[in-house]
């Protein structure tokens, strides 16, 4: 399947990936589309599908997690950052924590994982600070997004990721892992915070500074606002969109141009491969007629040749 996907990739004349991170991993992984020209259109927001943000916030309001029940989103991370910060904020109450996202109950990997989690929940003192939410509606997700002291995002070398992008445009601050598509949406210490990747204590670090400010996720939840808004609109998408497909109309132009040219030039090597080919047997057999004394010293087998078509054409003349 990587073999087909690689030769079909190839073919095309502009690839078009959605970070950074994924242009390194697919030049990385497929040597055949290195050379191709590449170019990361990220994707945009509907921003009328989501709330507008809130002015107000306080260190009792929920940090939230929104992922899928999946090993990869690495949601275990949180419960030990979540712990950790109960522990640096000493008798200071830590905000809820609401594990919220997609559900399956006939998936195999998320009824376990919700149990796996759960099970480090009660193993780290957490179980009872801690408001499971499977399969959220999109009016509970916007409230979430709207209402809650911070976003974190748990999965690590994420191609891009999509919900901090939701969070950013909802007004509220993202605490995501230095890794994979949050470094490109992400701005460090203005729209939230970029922690070291699979390090729970830095995690808790950050989320302290948020719970001991509440007004600075405020502030970081506007810029993140119109970070969202200028970055990855719909319309900076449309733009993009349009640059690259004008782009590729003018490189299959000059692909088609160039293989026809590539044609014609192929054909007149061949035509001049055969004339030489031609003139050269043409020498090695008037050698070889001299020599059995066929031919005169002097006479070539052009002339020879000429002469016995000509000659009985002059004498009907």
């Amino acid at each position: 399947l990587d073999y087909w996907e690689e030769s079909t990739m190839s073919q095309a004349d502009v690839l078009v990936v959605n970070s950074n991170f994924t242009k390194e991993r697919v030049q990385a992984e497929m040597a055949g589309v290195r050379q191709k020209p590449m170019h990361v259109l990220y994707p945009s927001l509907n921003m009328e599908k989501f709330a507008s943000p809130t002015s107000s916030s306080s260190s009792n309001a929920p940090i939230v997690s929104l992922n899928r029940f999946e090993r990869k989103k690495n949601i275990g991370l949180l419960l030990e950052a979540y712990s950790e910060l109960q522990a640096l904020l000493g008798r200071k109450r830590a905000p809820r924590l609401v594990i919220a996202g997609g559900y399956d109950i006939q998936n195999e990997e998320n009824v376990l994982y919700l149990q796996e989690l759960r099970k480090l929940a009660t193993k780290l003192g957490v179980l009872e600070n801690i408001d499971w939410k499977p399969n959220v509606s999109d009016e509970e997700r916007s409230v979430l997004l709207t209402t809650c002291l911070c976003l974190v995002y748990t999965p690590h070398l994420e191609h891009f990721g999509i919900v901090p992008l939701e969070c950013m445009y909802a007004g509220r601050p993202v605490v995501a892992l230095a890794s994979g598509g949050p470094l490109e949406t992400v701005l460090h210490e203005k729209t939230g915070f970029l922690c070291k990747p699979n390090d729970p204590t830095d995690m808790a670090s950050y989320l302290k500074k948020l719970v001991d400010n509440p007004k600075l996720s405020v502030e970081m939840g506007r810029a993140g606002h119109q970070h969202v808004k200028t970055k990855f609109s719909k319309k900076a998408f449309e733009q993009e969109w349009l640059d690259l497909l004008t782009k590729t109309v003018k490189t299959g132009t000059y692909r088609r141009w160039a293989k026809r040219n590539t044609y014609r030039l192929q054909r007149c090597l061949v035509y001049l491969m055969e004339a030489v080919v031609i003139l050269g047997l043409a020498q090695l057999l008037t050698f070889l007629l001299r020599c059995v004394g066929i031919l005169e010293s002097d006479a070539h087998i052009w002339s020879t040749v000429k002469n016995a078509v000509l000659s009985p054409r002059q004498g009907e003349l």
